[in-house]
Protein backbone atom coordinates (compact mmCIF):
# COMPACT_ATOMS: atom_id res chain seq x y z
CA UNK A 1 0.00 0.00 0.00
CA UNK A 2 1.22 3.30 -1.03
CA UNK A 3 1.18 6.15 2.01
CA UNK A 4 -0.12 9.17 0.27
CA UNK A 5 2.02 12.28 0.36
CA UNK A 6 1.65 15.20 2.78
CA UNK A 7 -0.72 17.66 1.89
CA UNK A 8 -0.12 20.84 3.62
CA UNK A 9 -3.58 21.97 5.50
CA UNK A 10 -5.01 25.32 4.60
CA UNK A 11 -3.42 28.50 5.90
CA UNK A 12 -4.71 32.17 6.45
CA UNK A 13 -2.36 34.85 5.70
CA UNK A 14 -0.12 35.90 7.99
CA UNK A 15 -1.22 37.86 10.84
CA UNK A 16 0.52 41.00 12.13
CA UNK A 17 2.33 38.93 15.00
CA UNK A 18 3.99 37.14 12.02
CA UNK A 19 4.56 39.81 9.93
CA UNK A 20 6.71 41.40 12.83
CA UNK A 21 8.49 38.32 12.91
CA UNK A 22 9.78 38.47 9.30
CA UNK A 23 10.71 41.78 9.59
CA UNK A 24 12.81 40.86 12.46
CA UNK A 25 15.07 39.48 9.67
CA UNK A 26 17.67 42.03 8.48
CA UNK A 27 20.30 40.86 5.62
CA UNK A 28 23.15 42.58 4.68
CA UNK A 29 25.53 41.40 1.21
CA UNK A 30 27.51 42.22 -1.15
CA UNK A 31 27.91 41.25 -5.03
CA UNK A 32 30.79 39.78 -6.04
CA UNK A 33 31.18 39.62 -10.27
CA UNK A 34 33.34 40.13 -12.79
CA UNK A 35 33.18 43.87 -13.34
CA UNK A 36 33.92 43.37 -17.50
CA UNK A 37 33.60 41.05 -19.93
CA UNK A 38 35.43 40.50 -23.24
CA UNK A 39 33.91 41.24 -26.69
CA UNK A 40 31.20 39.20 -27.23
CA UNK A 41 30.97 36.92 -24.17
CA UNK A 42 27.33 36.33 -23.04
CA UNK A 43 27.69 34.57 -19.77
CA UNK A 44 27.96 36.14 -16.38
CA UNK A 45 28.60 34.93 -13.32
CA UNK A 46 28.20 36.27 -9.74
CA UNK A 47 28.40 35.00 -6.27
CA UNK A 48 26.03 36.93 -3.88
CA UNK A 49 26.94 37.09 0.03
CA UNK A 50 24.72 37.64 2.47
CA UNK A 51 24.95 38.05 6.40
CA UNK A 52 21.36 37.48 8.03
CA UNK A 53 20.73 39.00 11.49
CA UNK A 54 17.93 37.60 13.78
CA UNK A 55 16.32 39.57 16.44
CA UNK A 56 16.64 36.61 18.94
CA UNK A 57 14.37 34.51 20.73
CA UNK A 58 14.94 36.36 24.02
CA UNK A 59 10.96 37.09 24.12
CA UNK A 60 8.92 34.26 24.42
CA UNK A 61 5.96 35.38 23.78
CA UNK A 62 7.32 36.81 20.09
CA UNK A 63 8.87 33.56 19.04
CA UNK A 64 7.80 32.45 15.84
CA UNK A 65 5.86 29.05 15.64
CA UNK A 66 8.13 25.80 15.15
CA UNK A 67 7.35 22.48 14.91
CA UNK A 68 9.75 19.88 15.35
CA UNK A 69 9.85 15.46 14.83
CA UNK A 70 12.98 13.71 16.20
CA UNK A 71 13.23 10.40 14.06
CA UNK A 72 15.42 7.51 15.47
CA UNK A 73 16.99 4.64 14.03
CA UNK A 74 15.75 1.45 15.71
CA UNK A 75 16.59 -1.53 13.56
CA UNK A 76 18.29 -4.69 14.95
CA UNK A 77 21.57 -2.81 14.19
CA UNK A 78 21.84 -0.75 16.62
CA UNK A 79 22.51 -2.84 19.46
CA UNK A 80 25.96 -3.70 17.49
CA UNK A 81 28.51 -2.24 19.23
CA UNK A 82 26.56 -2.40 22.19
CA UNK A 83 25.37 0.43 23.65
CA UNK A 84 24.72 2.02 20.08
CA UNK A 85 20.85 1.86 20.72
CA UNK A 86 21.31 4.17 24.11
CA UNK A 87 23.42 6.40 22.80
CA UNK A 88 21.08 7.09 20.24
CA UNK A 89 17.97 7.69 22.58
CA UNK A 90 20.18 9.68 24.83
CA UNK A 91 20.53 11.82 21.71
CA UNK A 92 17.23 12.29 21.12
CA UNK A 93 16.62 13.36 24.78
CA UNK A 94 19.58 15.55 24.56
CA UNK A 95 17.25 17.44 22.01
CA UNK A 96 14.14 17.33 23.64
CA UNK A 97 15.31 19.06 26.48
CA UNK A 98 16.62 21.55 24.35
CA UNK A 99 13.63 22.54 23.03
CA UNK A 100 11.89 26.04 23.63
CA UNK A 101 8.19 25.45 25.33
CA UNK A 102 5.65 26.20 22.90
CA UNK A 103 6.95 24.25 20.19
CA UNK A 104 5.22 21.41 19.03
CA UNK A 105 6.88 17.74 18.63
CA UNK A 106 7.26 14.00 18.20
CA UNK A 107 9.73 11.69 17.96
CA UNK A 108 9.51 8.50 16.04
CA UNK A 109 11.26 5.42 16.12
CA UNK A 110 12.26 3.91 12.55
CA UNK A 111 12.35 0.52 11.26
CA UNK A 112 10.79 -0.91 7.90
CA UNK A 113 7.88 0.54 10.06
CA UNK A 114 7.12 3.57 12.37
CA UNK A 115 6.20 3.09 15.64
CA UNK A 116 5.30 6.57 17.70
CA UNK A 117 7.71 7.25 20.78
CA UNK A 118 5.90 9.79 22.21
CA UNK A 119 2.75 11.03 21.89
CA UNK A 120 1.50 7.01 20.98
CA UNK A 121 -1.14 8.54 18.77
CA UNK A 122 -2.87 12.19 17.45
CA UNK A 123 -0.56 15.26 15.98
CA UNK A 124 1.95 17.08 17.56
CA UNK A 125 1.97 17.76 20.88
CA UNK A 126 3.48 21.81 22.56
CA UNK A 127 6.62 20.81 24.41
CA UNK A 128 6.12 21.99 28.41
CA UNK A 129 8.05 20.38 31.37
CA UNK A 130 5.43 17.80 31.36
CA UNK A 131 5.64 16.59 27.59
CA UNK A 132 9.38 16.95 28.09
CA UNK A 133 9.48 14.40 30.64
CA UNK A 134 6.90 11.78 29.31
CA UNK A 135 9.07 11.74 25.54
CA UNK A 136 11.89 11.47 27.77
CA UNK A 137 10.49 8.54 30.09
CA UNK A 138 9.34 6.94 26.81
CA UNK A 139 13.10 7.13 25.42
CA UNK A 140 14.12 4.80 27.57
CA UNK A 141 12.10 2.38 27.08
CA UNK A 142 11.95 2.22 23.06
CA UNK A 143 12.44 -1.20 21.78
CA UNK A 144 15.23 -2.43 19.15
CA UNK A 145 14.22 -5.07 16.25
CA UNK A 146 13.57 -4.46 12.51
CA UNK A 147 14.75 -2.91 9.38
CA UNK A 148 15.82 0.61 7.89
CA UNK A 149 13.17 1.89 5.51
CA UNK A 150 14.22 5.69 5.83
CA UNK A 151 11.61 6.87 2.94
CA UNK A 152 9.09 5.53 5.44
CA UNK A 153 10.37 6.90 7.96
CA UNK A 154 9.82 10.78 5.86
CA UNK A 155 6.52 10.34 5.15
CA UNK A 156 5.61 10.00 9.05
CA UNK A 157 7.49 12.70 9.63
CA UNK A 158 6.16 14.98 6.84
CA UNK A 159 2.42 13.89 7.81
CA UNK A 160 2.83 15.21 11.36
CA UNK A 161 4.81 18.69 10.51
CA UNK A 162 2.04 18.78 7.62
CA UNK A 163 -0.63 20.11 9.75
CA UNK A 164 1.66 23.13 10.99
CA UNK A 165 2.13 25.14 7.47
CA UNK A 166 3.01 28.19 8.78
CA UNK A 167 5.64 26.89 11.24
CA UNK A 168 9.35 26.72 11.24
CA UNK A 169 9.64 22.66 10.29
CA UNK A 170 12.25 20.99 11.10
CA UNK A 171 13.17 17.14 11.15
CA UNK A 172 16.29 15.46 13.07
CA UNK A 173 16.83 11.68 11.25
CA UNK A 174 19.33 9.50 12.28
CA UNK A 175 19.96 5.88 11.13
CA UNK A 176 23.50 3.35 11.60
CA UNK A 177 22.94 1.70 8.14
CA UNK A 178 21.97 1.56 4.96
CA UNK A 179 18.40 1.88 3.42
CA UNK A 180 17.97 -1.79 2.63
CA UNK A 181 14.16 -2.25 3.15
CA UNK A 182 13.02 -0.08 0.42
CA UNK A 183 14.39 0.81 -3.63
CA UNK A 184 16.07 3.73 -3.88
CA UNK A 185 13.38 5.03 -6.35
CA UNK A 186 11.59 4.42 -3.21
CA UNK A 187 13.24 7.03 -1.21
CA UNK A 188 13.90 9.56 -3.82
CA UNK A 189 10.05 9.57 -4.46
CA UNK A 190 9.41 10.27 -0.78
CA UNK A 191 12.23 12.89 -0.58
CA UNK A 192 10.41 14.66 -3.46
CA UNK A 193 7.19 14.25 -2.00
CA UNK A 194 8.35 15.78 1.53
CA UNK A 195 10.84 18.27 0.58
CA UNK A 196 8.60 21.39 0.47
CA UNK A 197 7.36 20.14 4.25
CA UNK A 198 10.06 20.22 6.45
CA UNK A 199 13.83 21.16 6.44
CA UNK A 200 15.99 17.84 7.61
CA UNK A 201 19.20 17.49 9.43
CA UNK A 202 20.74 13.73 8.56
CA UNK A 203 23.26 11.80 10.82
CA UNK A 204 24.82 8.97 10.45
CA UNK A 205 26.79 7.00 13.28
CA UNK A 206 29.29 4.25 12.41
CA UNK A 207 30.21 3.34 9.37
CA UNK A 208 27.43 1.26 7.25
CA UNK A 209 24.76 3.97 6.62
CA UNK A 210 25.41 5.31 2.88
CA UNK A 211 26.42 9.44 2.45
CA UNK A 212 24.62 9.22 -0.74
CA UNK A 213 21.42 8.25 0.55
CA UNK A 214 21.09 10.86 3.51
CA UNK A 215 22.70 13.78 1.53
CA UNK A 216 19.98 12.99 -1.37
CA UNK A 217 18.03 13.79 1.93
CA UNK A 218 19.67 17.01 3.61
CA UNK A 219 20.11 18.31 0.32
CA UNK A 220 16.77 18.60 -0.61
CA UNK A 221 15.47 19.65 2.56
CA UNK A 222 17.63 22.61 3.26
CA UNK A 223 19.64 20.61 5.54
CA UNK A 224 22.75 18.62 6.67
CA UNK A 225 24.34 15.22 6.73
CA UNK A 226 27.43 14.49 9.23
CA UNK A 227 28.91 11.40 10.42
CA UNK A 228 29.18 10.84 14.11
CA UNK A 229 32.07 8.53 14.59
CA UNK A 230 31.50 7.49 18.23
CA UNK A 231 27.89 6.80 19.25
CA UNK A 232 28.66 8.61 22.51
CA UNK A 233 29.14 12.05 20.54
CA UNK A 234 25.86 11.58 19.32
CA UNK A 235 24.49 13.84 22.65
CA UNK A 236 25.93 16.89 21.72
CA UNK A 237 25.61 16.92 18.11
CA UNK A 238 21.57 16.71 18.68
CA UNK A 239 21.51 19.49 20.98
CA UNK A 240 23.70 21.27 18.81
CA UNK A 241 21.12 20.33 15.96
CA UNK A 242 18.51 21.32 17.79
CA UNK A 243 19.46 24.67 19.40
CA UNK A 244 20.08 25.62 15.81
CA UNK A 245 16.60 24.89 14.66
CA UNK A 246 15.53 26.97 17.63
CA UNK A 247 17.36 30.11 16.48
CA UNK A 248 15.45 30.03 13.21
CA UNK A 249 13.47 33.08 12.60
CA UNK A 250 11.73 32.74 9.06
CA UNK A 251 10.17 29.35 7.80
CA UNK A 252 10.72 29.61 4.39
CA UNK A 253 12.77 32.31 2.19
CA UNK A 254 12.86 32.23 -1.51
CA UNK A 255 15.77 33.75 -3.77
CA UNK A 256 13.67 35.99 -6.22
CA UNK A 257 15.41 36.39 -9.27
CA UNK A 258 14.86 38.36 -12.23
CA UNK A 259 16.43 38.22 -15.39
CA UNK A 260 16.21 40.70 -18.13
CA UNK A 261 14.21 39.80 -22.00
CA UNK A 262 16.63 37.78 -24.08
CA UNK A 263 18.84 36.21 -20.80
CA UNK A 264 18.94 33.17 -19.80
CA UNK A 265 19.31 31.56 -16.17
CA UNK A 266 22.15 29.16 -16.76
CA UNK A 267 22.76 28.21 -12.85
CA UNK A 268 21.33 29.52 -9.38
CA UNK A 269 22.86 27.78 -6.34
CA UNK A 270 24.00 27.60 -2.66
CA UNK A 271 27.33 27.89 -2.68
CA UNK A 272 27.92 28.02 1.46
CA UNK A 273 27.71 26.79 4.14
CA UNK A 274 25.94 23.50 2.15
CA UNK A 275 26.49 23.33 -1.48
CA UNK A 276 22.69 22.96 -3.01
CA UNK A 277 21.98 23.46 -6.77
CA UNK A 278 18.55 25.10 -6.38
CA UNK A 279 18.48 25.61 -10.39
CA UNK A 280 15.77 23.25 -11.20
CA UNK A 281 13.66 24.49 -7.86
CA UNK A 282 12.50 27.45 -9.96
CA UNK A 283 8.68 28.46 -9.70
CA UNK A 284 7.73 31.09 -11.92
CA UNK A 285 6.46 34.46 -10.66
CA UNK A 286 6.40 35.12 -14.98
CA UNK A 287 8.35 34.95 -17.42
CA UNK A 288 11.06 37.10 -15.96
CA UNK A 289 11.08 36.39 -12.58
CA UNK A 290 11.71 33.18 -10.35
CA UNK A 291 11.53 31.95 -6.80
CA UNK A 292 14.12 29.46 -5.57
CA UNK A 293 13.56 28.10 -2.42
CA UNK A 294 16.31 28.22 0.29
CA UNK A 295 14.64 26.66 3.31
CA UNK A 296 13.80 28.55 6.99
CA UNK A 297 16.69 31.29 7.99
CA UNK A 298 18.33 32.98 11.36
CA UNK A 299 20.98 34.38 11.96
CA UNK A 300 22.99 33.06 9.24
CA UNK A 301 25.63 33.85 6.53
CA UNK A 302 25.10 32.74 3.07
CA UNK A 303 26.40 32.61 -0.68
CA UNK A 304 24.49 32.03 -3.62
CA UNK A 305 26.63 31.27 -6.94
CA UNK A 306 24.33 32.43 -10.19
CA UNK A 307 25.48 32.38 -14.04
CA UNK A 308 23.29 33.83 -16.45
CA UNK A 309 23.86 34.00 -20.40
CA UNK A 310 22.85 37.40 -21.78
CA UNK A 311 23.05 38.88 -25.32
CA UNK A 312 27.01 40.26 -26.21
CA UNK A 313 27.21 43.81 -26.28
CA UNK A 314 29.77 46.56 -27.53
CA UNK A 315 33.08 47.52 -26.22
CA UNK A 316 31.41 50.20 -23.48
CA UNK A 317 28.19 48.78 -23.49
CA UNK A 318 26.62 48.23 -19.77
CA UNK A 319 23.51 45.88 -19.75
CA UNK A 320 21.34 44.51 -16.49
CA UNK A 321 21.97 40.59 -16.36
CA UNK A 322 20.14 39.95 -13.21
CA UNK A 323 18.51 41.47 -9.88
CA UNK A 324 18.25 39.67 -6.88
CA UNK A 325 16.88 39.79 -3.85
CA UNK A 326 14.91 37.96 -0.73
CA UNK A 327 11.50 37.10 0.31
CA UNK A 328 9.43 35.38 2.62
CA UNK A 329 7.11 32.54 1.26
CA UNK A 330 3.56 32.71 3.26
CA UNK A 331 1.32 29.17 3.52
CA UNK A 332 -1.09 30.67 1.05
CA UNK A 333 2.36 31.68 -1.52
CA UNK A 334 2.36 35.68 -0.82
CA UNK A 335 5.52 36.65 -0.50
CA UNK A 336 6.96 39.89 1.57
CA UNK A 337 9.89 41.29 0.70
CA UNK A 338 12.94 41.33 3.43
CA UNK A 339 14.57 44.27 5.19
CA UNK A 340 18.02 43.71 3.02
CA UNK A 341 20.80 46.09 1.41
CA UNK A 342 23.37 45.10 -1.43
CA UNK A 343 27.01 46.95 -1.97
CA UNK A 344 28.37 46.27 -5.35
CA UNK A 345 31.83 47.82 -6.54
CA UNK A 346 30.86 49.72 -10.00
CA UNK A 347 32.86 48.84 -13.59
CA UNK A 348 33.10 52.84 -13.25
CA UNK A 349 34.85 52.96 -9.75
CA UNK A 350 33.74 53.35 -6.52
CA UNK A 351 30.22 51.71 -4.81
CA UNK A 352 26.69 51.64 -3.90
CA UNK A 353 23.80 49.90 -2.05
CA UNK A 354 20.93 49.31 -3.42
CA UNK A 355 17.81 46.85 -1.55
CA UNK A 356 18.57 44.38 -4.23
CA UNK A 357 21.34 42.83 -5.84
CA UNK A 358 21.90 44.17 -8.98
CA UNK A 359 23.70 42.01 -11.52
CA UNK A 360 25.53 43.89 -14.43
CA UNK A 361 27.40 43.11 -17.99
CA UNK A 362 29.62 45.59 -18.92
CA UNK A 363 31.99 44.65 -22.15
CA UNK A 364 35.48 46.03 -23.10
CA UNK A 365 38.03 45.40 -25.48
CA UNK A 366 40.51 47.02 -23.45
CA UNK A 367 43.32 44.52 -23.35
CA UNK A 368 44.96 46.17 -20.09
CA UNK A 369 41.42 45.21 -18.12
CA UNK A 370 41.06 41.91 -16.66
CA UNK A 371 37.71 40.26 -18.03
CA UNK A 372 38.68 36.93 -16.04
CA UNK A 373 36.07 35.46 -13.77
CA UNK A 374 35.93 37.47 -10.16
CA UNK A 375 38.14 35.86 -7.55
CA UNK A 376 34.70 34.67 -5.36
CA UNK A 377 33.64 33.02 -8.73
CA UNK A 378 36.48 30.72 -9.33
CA UNK A 379 36.96 29.87 -5.74
CA UNK A 380 33.11 29.02 -5.81
CA UNK A 381 33.39 26.99 -8.65
CA UNK A 382 36.23 25.34 -7.36
CA UNK A 383 34.41 24.07 -4.57
CA UNK A 384 31.66 22.97 -6.03
CA UNK A 385 34.21 20.92 -8.13
CA UNK A 386 35.52 19.42 -5.01
CA UNK A 387 32.59 18.28 -3.58
CA UNK A 388 31.40 16.29 -6.31
CA UNK A 389 34.20 14.07 -6.47
CA UNK A 390 34.42 13.35 -3.01
CA UNK A 391 31.53 12.78 -3.08
CA UNK A 392 31.65 10.63 -5.79
CA UNK A 393 34.53 8.68 -4.06
CA UNK A 394 32.37 8.19 -1.03
CA UNK A 395 29.32 6.86 -3.10
CA UNK A 396 32.63 3.58 -4.00
CA UNK A 397 32.44 2.64 -0.57
CA UNK A 398 31.41 -1.10 -0.98
CA UNK A 399 30.98 -1.12 -4.38
CA UNK A 400 33.60 -3.20 -5.48
CA UNK A 401 37.54 -2.91 -6.10
CA UNK A 402 36.26 -1.31 -9.88
CA UNK A 403 34.48 1.18 -7.96
CA UNK A 404 37.21 2.23 -5.48
CA UNK A 405 40.15 2.24 -8.11
CA UNK A 406 37.78 5.20 -9.59
CA UNK A 407 37.20 6.82 -6.37
CA UNK A 408 41.45 7.04 -5.72
CA UNK A 409 41.30 8.67 -8.86
CA UNK A 410 38.60 11.10 -8.18
CA UNK A 411 40.54 11.92 -4.48
CA UNK A 412 43.42 12.42 -6.02
CA UNK A 413 42.13 14.68 -7.96
CA UNK A 414 40.06 16.83 -4.85
CA UNK A 415 43.25 16.66 -3.08
CA UNK A 416 45.59 18.72 -6.09
CA UNK A 417 42.18 21.23 -6.38
CA UNK A 418 41.96 21.92 -2.30
CA UNK A 419 45.72 22.22 -2.36
CA UNK A 420 44.94 25.09 -5.01
CA UNK A 421 42.73 26.87 -3.17
CA UNK A 422 44.41 26.68 -0.27
CA UNK A 423 41.63 24.47 1.76
CA UNK A 424 43.94 22.45 4.33
CA UNK A 425 41.99 21.51 6.52
CA UNK A 426 40.32 19.21 3.52
CA UNK A 427 43.90 18.01 2.52
CA UNK A 428 44.51 16.75 6.08
CA UNK A 429 40.94 14.78 5.49
CA UNK A 430 42.10 13.84 2.54
CA UNK A 431 45.57 12.64 3.50
CA UNK A 432 44.13 10.46 5.98
CA UNK A 433 42.97 8.21 3.62
CA UNK A 434 46.27 7.38 1.98
CA UNK A 435 47.75 4.31 2.35
CA UNK A 436 51.53 4.02 2.14
CA UNK A 437 51.40 -0.16 1.44
CA UNK A 438 49.49 0.58 -1.68
CA UNK A 439 50.29 4.05 -2.77
CA UNK A 440 46.44 5.02 -3.16
CA UNK A 441 44.04 6.57 -1.38
CA UNK A 442 41.49 4.39 -0.45
CA UNK A 443 37.65 5.02 0.21
CA UNK A 444 37.10 1.35 1.64
CA UNK A 445 39.17 -1.14 3.25
CA UNK A 446 41.44 -0.02 6.36
CA UNK A 447 40.61 3.45 5.73
CA UNK A 448 37.06 3.46 5.22
CA UNK A 449 35.80 4.86 8.76
CA UNK A 450 38.22 7.82 8.33
CA UNK A 451 36.58 7.98 4.40
CA UNK A 452 32.99 8.81 5.85
CA UNK A 453 34.78 12.06 8.20
CA UNK A 454 35.22 13.77 4.27
CA UNK A 455 31.26 14.76 5.33
CA UNK A 456 33.72 18.02 6.09
CA UNK A 457 32.51 19.13 2.57
CA UNK A 458 28.30 20.03 3.58
CA UNK A 459 29.78 21.55 6.44
CA UNK A 460 32.77 23.38 5.62
CA UNK A 461 32.40 27.16 5.45
CA UNK A 462 34.73 28.24 2.07
CA UNK A 463 36.83 31.35 2.93
CA UNK A 464 35.37 34.40 1.57
CA UNK A 465 36.48 37.60 1.97
CA UNK A 466 33.30 39.56 2.61
CA UNK A 467 34.85 42.92 3.03
CA UNK A 468 36.94 42.75 -0.42
CA UNK A 469 35.97 44.65 -3.90
CA UNK A 470 35.05 43.02 -6.64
Amino acid sequence: MTTPSPTPAAAPSPTVVEQEAADRLVLRGRVHQTLHLARDAEEVHAIVSVDAEGAGTAVPDDTPEAAEVIVIDTSTSTTHPAGTDRAIAEAATAAVREMRDGVHFAVLAGTDVVRRVWPTDGGLVPADATSRAQAISALEVTKVGGGTRIGRWLRAAGELLADHPGAIRHTILLTDGRNEHEERATLDLAIEDTKDVMNCDCRGVGDLWRFDELHAVSSAMHGTTRRVADASGLAEDFREMMAASMAKEVPEVALRLWTPVGARVRLVSQSAPEAVDLTARRTDVDEQVGLYPTGAWGGEQRDFHLAIDVPSGHPGQTRHAARVDFVRIWPDDSTTTLDQQFLRRLPTGGEDGKDQAWITATWTDDPDIDTGRAEQVQRAETENRIAEKIRAAMSAVGRGPAAEAEAEDLLRVAREWAVGIGQDELVRQIDELFDPETDTYRPGGPSRAQALDLEIITTWRPVQTRDTEG
